[in-house]
Parts: structure tokens; sequence; C-alpha cells
């Protein structure tokens, strides 16, 4: 719970600052599709003290079209066209060729 208000504290912030807030959930979907190609084990929710970083990058996604409107708001110069978020998209394929591979061996 205390890790989603720092998020959304933390990306009010970053919009009032004119940062790209859509690369928020970047850093945690990596970490989780690290892990997912390394084959390591995510912690159970319930013996951690955050959020599973998959559910963190996607609490992070919700987030952007508010804070995109707060920096609007704020005057802040025009983004690039490309969503940085779609350079993991290559990271996510892999991750998922991995899993349809574990799938058909077992």
């Amino acid at each position: 719970m205390l890790e989603e208000e720092a998020d959304f504290v933390g990306m009010h912030l970053a919009a009032k600052a004119c940062f790209d807030v859509r690369e928020s959930s970047m850093f945690f979907e990596m970490v989780h599709l690290t892990k997912k190609i390394k084959d390591e084990e995510e912690l159970p929710v319930y013996l951690s003290t955050h959020p599973a970083d998959d559910a963190r990058a996607s609490n992070l996604n919700s987030l952007v079209p508010q804070f995109l409107q707060l920096r609007d708001q704020c005057g802040c110069a025009r983004l690039q066209t490309a969503d940085p978020r779609q350079q993991l998209a290559p990271l996510r394929s892999l991750v998922e060729e991995k899993e349809r591979k574990r799938a058909r061996t077992t």
C-alpha cells in the first residue's frame, strides 16, 4: 500500500517536473522480464514488503494517462511520439517464446 502511494507521489512530481512519465514502469517491467528469462522464482506477495514487479509496473502504467494530462496542464514540452515502453517489446517476445517452449515440453 505504501509503495503504491509512493509511486503515485513520484509520478505526480515527475509529471510536474516535465519528465516522460511513460518511462516510470519500465524499470519494474524489465526486472520482472529478466527474472522470467533467468527462471528466477518470485517471492510470494504475502512474504514481500513490496508489490510484485509486474504488479507495480501495471499500476504505474495505469497512472500514465492521468499524469500525461497533468504534464500538459503544467505547460511541459510535447513528448516524442514513440512510447518508450515499446523498447521492451523484444524482451517481452523473448519471455513469451520461452514460455511457449516450456509449455510444449511439459
